[in-house]
C-alpha cells in the first residue's frame, strides 16, 4: 500500500459473537493501561460479529447485559463537494519504492464522504434499558488532474496520481439512560489529536486516546482505544483494536455508571466495526 492511498485499516473477523470475562495474558498489541486500574477492573472481551451485513449479528452479550434491537443504516454519499483548485509543484516518493516523481500542475479537489447511522438497546435481567442512537461520517479529499506534468526520476511511475486522502471521521451518539440524555462525541483527524467527550448537562467524563505503546495522548489519525476518567481517576477503557476488542470497567462503579460506560464503550466498538465494512 502506498502512503498516498486511503488511511484505512482492514481487520480480521472472528467466527464467534459475544463476550467473556477473562484474565488471560494480553496480546502483544493490547492497550497500555496502568496495572492499578487493571487490578480492580472487570474485563469483557467483545468478539467481532460473524457477518457485518445484517443488524442481528450485532446483538450479543456484554457481561450481565444484552445488546438487542440493533439497527444499522449505511448511506454512502455519491455526490462530490467541490473544494477548489490546488497548485502542485513537489516530489512524490512512494514508500513501496515504485519511484520518485516530480509533479507540476493544477488539480481539482473534491470532498467525498460516507455516512452511517446505527442504534442499539442495552438491557439487563431486571429489565433496565439504555438506548444509544449514533450518527457517523468519514470525509476524504479526492484530487483530479486539471492540467499537470509528471517527470519520473526512477521507478515505474505508478505514483503519479495524488489519489484520495482521508481527512477526518466523526461519531455522535445520543445515549438515553432513564430520564437523562448523554452525548458521546469522537472526532478523529488525519493530522491532529482526536477530540472525545461524554457529557450530560454539567456532568462530564474525561476521555483520552489510548494506545499499545502508552503514547495515546499524542496519537493522530486512527486511535486504538479510549481511556475514561472521572475526577482524574481512570474508571474505564475500551480497545477498538480488532479482533482484540475489549472493555474494562472499574469494579467500584455504581450500577448506573457501569451501564452508561458499557453503552458508550460498545458504541465506539460498533463504530469501529462499521467503519471497516
Amino acid at each position: 500500500m502506498k502512503l498516498k492511498l486511503y488511511a484505512a485499516s482492514f481487520f480480521l473477523t472472528l467466527p464467534l459473537a459475544g463476550c467473556t470475562v477473562t484474565s488471560v495474558g494480553e496480546p502483544p498489541n493490547a492497550l497500555a493501561l496502568p496495572q492499578s486500574f487493571l487490578t480492580n477492573a472487570t474485563k469483557l472481551k467483545v468478539n467481532p460479529p460473524v457477518s457485518r451485513y445484517s443488524s442481528r449479528f450485532y446483538n450479543l452479550k456484554l457481561g450481565k447485559y444484552a445488546v438487542n434491537n440493533t439497527q444499522i443504516n449505511r448511506r454512502t454519499s455519491g455526490a462530490k463537494e467541490y473544494q477548489g483548485l490546488e497548485r502542485v509543484q513537489n516530489a512524490w516518493w512512494d514508500v513501496d519504492l515504485n519511484g520518485i516523481q516530480l509533479r507540476w500542475g493544477d488539480y481539482h479537489q473534491y470532498q467525498i464522504s460516507d455516512h452511517k447511522q446505527f442504534a442499539f438497546q442495552l438491557a439487563n435481567q431486571s429489565g433496565q434499558k439504555l438506548r444509544s442512537n449514533c450518527n457517523s461520517g468519514s470525509f476524504y479529499l479526492e484530487r483530479e488532474a486539471n492540467s499537470s506534468l509528471t517527470v519520473t526520476l526512477f521507478g515505474d511511475g505508478s505514483g503519479s496520481n495524488p489519489g484520495i486522502e482521508w481527512i477526518r471521521s466523526i461519531l455522535h451518539c445520543n445515549i438515553q439512560q432513564n430520564q437523562r440524555l448523554w452525548q458521546l462525541a469522537v472526532v478523529k483527524h488525519a493530522s491532529s489529536t482526536p477530540e472525545l467527550t461524554l457529557s450530560s448537562g454539567g456532568i462530564a467524563y474525561q476521555l483520552r486516546p489510548a494506545s499499545s505503546d502508552g503514547n495515546g495522548s499524542n496519537a493522530t489519525g486512527e486511535i486504538q482505544g479510549v481511556s475514561i476518567y472521572k475526577a482524574n481517576r481512570q474508571i474505564a477503557a475500551v480497545s477498538t483494536i480488532e479482533p482484540w476488542n475489549t472493555i474494562w470497567l472499574d469494579n467500584s462503579l455504581s450500577a448506573q455508571e457501569h451501564e452508561l460506560l458499557l453503552g458508550a464503550a460498545y458504541s465506539m466498538i460498533l463504530w469501529s466495526w462499521l467503519s471497516n465494512t
